[in-house]
């Protein structure tokens, strides 16, 4: 038996009421996933491992997203060469609101010229940058790179290969999974290691690519940092990288004990891109005092039960918005009273971007004295 290290990758009166900081709402999911998975294994060291890998992939992907949500090209043996990648994404007519995945399993190394590399066992290498433009190319809302590539085979004796069992399909897209592969946004571009090996052996397959996969059937809460509901790629690539870690820690002691050499102290995964945050839609009111004074008082969006107390300086413009769950979803009017007395509801405009809406991008309303 061999067991592979994967290559290096260094691869009229209104109020404004200021809103305290939330989070941006996650984009609507993309309407497809169009991927394609690679495995060189062309490479006698590196076939077993990619073939779990595949395997691993496949359940994957049928466990966790529903049949109709995705398309799956496999390129593997002779059909992994530059010509066939870039090829594939030459022909390929995703709409605009689809999503690519391109995964690779394979060598792969890092030259100062090239940077980081597919290492194809046939043919020429392929930079990692053509790729990513040729998926760039094709304008869609989300691309996506993920690799566990390769380089020196080392052996190893006493494993014994195990399959991964296959799973049943699902209806529903994992939460998850919806999140950072149907909402995320703009190029998210991952390797396995920095500026060291990547591993695998022919039990379990790519150190990386089990790691992976486990943590994107984690539930949302567990990985999602700042308490929306939501998990991106900056929050969930740190995470990544300390569970490949920790699986690489146990996987060595583990290997070393049957008689394997391996000569790297962690694995810790790379990251050339993390996409983009991603547009959100809000309800925006801009309020102006046009008074002579400082007018105090309380605020809330219509539906909501508590009441938020502010004040607004003679002169002074503010605006409050409120994120929507959904770029379709009705805005609420805002309610407000001063000293008690409760003011007319006004109406909101929308507001939809990245960051925070500002005093223009709603309807705004002047405060002014009350009329005689």
């Amino acid at each position: 038996m061999r067991l592979p290290c994967r290559g290096i990758g260094l691869i009229g009166m209104g109020l404004l009421l200021a809103a305290s900081p939330l989070a941006a709402a996650p984009p609507a999911e993309v309407a497809k996933l169009h991927v394609l998975l690679v495995f060189d294994t062309t490479d006698e060291a590196l076939e077993t491992s990619l073939k779990i890998d595949e395997k691993r992939m496949r359940a994957f992907l049928r466990s966790t997203i529903p049949e109709n949500r995705f398309s799956m090209t496999v390129l593997k043996g002779k059909k992994v060469t530059r010509q066939d990648i870039l090829g594939h994404y030459q022909k390929a007519k995703p709409k605009a609101e689809d999503g690519l995945l391109f995964f690779y399993g394979g060598h792969g190394a890092t030259d100062p010229v090239k940077k980081h590399y597919f290492q194809l066992a046939i043919g020429e290498d392929l930079p990692r940058a053509d790729v990513r433009k040729a998926m760039e190319a094709k304008k869609t809302a989300l691309v996506m790179l993920l690799s566990d590539c390769c380089s020196t085979p080392q052996k190893i004796t006493g494993v014994v290969q195990r399959d991964i069992q296959s799973l049943e399909g699902t209806k529903q897209i994992h939460p998850t999974v919806r999140c950072l592969l149907f909402q995320a946004r703009g190029t998210v571009d991952v390797t396995a290691a920095t500026d060291a090996p990547s591993w695998s052996d022919n039990l379990q397959g790519g150190v990386f690519t089990r790691t992976l996969c486990k943590m994107m059937t984690k539930d949302v809460k567990s990985l999602d940092g700042n308490g929306d509901g939501f998990v991106t790629w900056r929050e969930f690539f740190p995470r990544l990288q300390r569970d490949t870690q920790d699986t690489f820690k146990t996987w060595k002691v583990d290997m070393t004990a049957r008689g394997a050499n391996i000569d790297t102290g962690t694995q810790k995964p790379s990251s050339f891109d993390l996409g983009k945050e991603g547009s959100a839609s809000y309800a925006v009111v801009g309020i102006e005092n046009g008074t002579t004074r400082t007018l105090v008082y309380r605020f809330r969006w219509m539906g909501e039960s508590e009441w938020k107390d502010a004040s607004l300086a003679m002169g002074e413009r503010k605006v409050h918005f409120l994120l929507l769950k959904d770029a379709q979803q009705a805005l609420p009017d805002l309610e407000f009273e001063i000293n008690g007395r409760m003011l007319p509801s006004r109406k909101a405009g929308k507001w939809t971007g990245e960051g925070t809406p500002s005093f223009d991008d709603g309807r705004s309303y002047r405060l002014g004295p009350r009329k005689k």
